[in-house]
């Protein structure tokens, strides 16, 4: 005789839930944000602003040559000063970082008015011609980067109507 199968047994602990990891990330995430709040505002003034600027050009440029899916969340460029090592999670993108990085001195050396700055940073994020960025990402990644992409239009669309720029 051929031997039994055995019974199907389950797993001594539950499947982990990926909305509760997901959550569990974003709350160590924004843990590390926090602990390194004046680390992170200090990017616009200090030292590494013109690095991160450069980056952000940098990492469009590949974007735009890249493969389908080639880019996770981490390392999309999002026009905020941030660390390189801390990516900002879409709670963290507000207007007030997107205006200090946009009109910021390090990426037009005053050469582009504030104005032409916002329009061809508007026109980056609209959400018609960013449809086609987004091919670019992680397809596990898409969500969170299209929730901070619309935090990012959102803040531009302000800016674009700001009357004291």
């Amino acid at each position: 005789m051929g031997a039994q199968p055995r019974e199907a047994q389950a797993a001594p602990w539950p499947a982990p839930d990926p909305a509760a990891q997901r959550a569990q990330e974003y709350a160590d995430h924004d843990r590390k944000v926090q602990r390194n709040l004046a680390r992170i505002n200090a990017c616009a003034f200090g030292k590494d602003a013109p690095l991160i600027a450069a980056r952000y050009e940098a990492t469009w440029k590949a974007i735009k040559d890249s493969p389908d899916s080639a880019f996770e969340y981490k390392n999309f460029p999002f026009p905020v000063f941030f660390p390189l090592d801390i990516p900002p999670l879409p709670a963290h993108i507000t207007y007030e970082r997107v205006k200090a990085f946009v009109l910021s001195p390090v990426r037009s050396n005053g050469e582009i008015s504030n104005r032409k700055q916002i329009k061809d940073e508007t026109r980056r994020w609209h959400p018609d011609h960013f449809s086609k960025t987004l091919r670019k990402v992680r397809e596990d990644h898409r969500d969170l980067v299209k929730e901070a992409a619309d935090v990012v239009i959102r803040c531009l669309t302000d800016l674009k109507a700001d009357p004291t720029i």
